[in-house]
């Protein structure tokens, strides 16, 4: 078994890099896990990665990717876990990550990323538990709806440039134990805040 899952790792690492496509009856296409963090891979991420359908992980955390983040992985409907972070990952939110609607855990800090962090994810991702997307470029305020993720837990949009502030229902999410919210504007905090003795940490 170790043998067979060792001889798949060159095509599944030419299908991250270059756009070929992956036949839905090959070992690829059942892969559960991919994990090549700190890989030394670069380049652009290939479309070619969302037909590994039945992933539910993928950490392809600090390498030398670029580009953007490709639309199909929003076909990864069992995908959990997603780590894109420290990479060079530029362009909007990868809106099509609204169809990942199996995904836990959605770290993708330290890239590049701009534009607004869409209302999508609270609406249709509500499985999350924790969302990391510190260290990029956006912009705008937090959607309200995010209050919508009731199993969230961790929550870090810091370092980025929003404003506004922090959307009231956050505070009624129970399962929250760590926000860090850091707006580039003063930050309202409204009446729930100063109850969620739950949280270690708000700012």
């Amino acid at each position: 078994m170790a043998m067979a899952i060792k001889s798949l790792i060159p095509s599944l690492v030419a299908a991250l890099m270059i756009p070929t496509v992956i036949a839905a009856a090959g070992d690829e296409a059942a892969l559960l896990a991919f994990k090549a963090q700190g890989a030394g891979l670069t380049g652009e991420l290939s479309p070619a990665v969302g037909n590994l359908t039945f992933l539910q992980t993928l950490n392809l955390s600090s390498n030398w990717f670029h580009g953007e983040v490709p639309a199909s992985l929003g076909r990864l409907r069992r995908l959990e876990t997603l780590d894109l972070s420290f990479n060079s990952f530029s362009g909007a939110f990868p809106a099509n990550l609204s169809s990942c609607i199996s995904m836990n855990i959605m770290v993708l800090h330290s890239n590049k990323l701009s534009g607004h962090i869409p209302a999508e994810l609270g609406n249709t991702l509500t499985s999350l538990e924790a969302i990391s997307l510190k260290n990029n470029s956006f912009t705008g305020t937090i959607p309200p709806s995010l209050a919508n993720l009731s199993h969230l837990q961790y929550l870090d949009l810091s370092s980025n440039q929003l404003e506004g502030s922090i959307p009231h229902g956050l505070g009624n999410i129970q399962s929250m134990w760590k926000l860090y919210p850091q707006t580039t504007s003063p930050v309202c905090f409204h009446s729930p805040f100063t109850t969620c003795h739950h949280w270690l940490a708000l700012w």
